[in-house]
């Protein structure tokens, strides 16, 4: 629809802050608006998230079919493949880095506010690992960049990790990841 006509997402049946909905997407600039109108909208310059400011600049967007995702409270944002619109039950990390190594998956917890998001302390070795959900490989996420990166479906194995105890972060929905120190 261009900067004249919006595409609606759903609101959340429990959290009217919250909107969702797939969406096609052109190369180019999106905003958040609420209710068509300009004086209610979000925006910022990443992508594929961020957290978007009232007023905020236009959104970079590259073309495809993605699972939107917003928090008008917070601003968070997502836009993610949209295959990855499920909200997995359970998400793991697994790996000879991880306390189970390759045989079994150290889960992650889910944030209470964003089903997308994971996290977990964990103190690793040095090794390599990937994300997967459910503790099964049918659906599982990597690539190799340490300690940060974009994990793909399938992708490869997070290499060169180093021996530490680290925050690991993981969004199930745009496969962003982190492990600090």
């Amino acid at each position: 629809g261009g900067w004249g006509s919006d595409t609606n997402l759903t609101q959340d049946a429990t959290n009217a802050n919250i909107f969702t909905g797939t969406v096609v997407l052109t190369d180019g600039e999106a905003k958040f608006r609420k209710t068509g109108d300009w004086g209610i909208n979000w925006g910022a310059t990443t992508f594929p998230s961020g957290w978007g400011t009232s007023g905020g600049p236009n959104i970079p967007v590259k073309a495809g079919t993605y699972f939107v995702r917003i928090d008008i409270a917070t601003g968070e944002y997502f836009f993610g493949p949209a295959d990855r619109g499920v909200a997995y039950n359970d998400i793991g990390i697994i790996g000879d880095a991880t306390p189970g190594g390759w045989g079994a998956d150290t889960d992650l917890i889910k944030n209470p506010a964003n089903p997308y998001k994971w996290s977990k302390k964990l103190t690793l070795t040095a090794g390599q690992a990937k994300f997967r959900a459910n503790n099964d490989w049918g659906v599982n996420w990597g690539s190799k960049p340490f300690p940060s990166g974009v994990g793909t479906a399938g992708g490869d194995n997070i290499e060169n990790i180093t021996a530490g105890t680290y925050q690991i972060t993981f969004n199930s929905l745009t496969g962003e990841y982190t492990f600090t120190k």
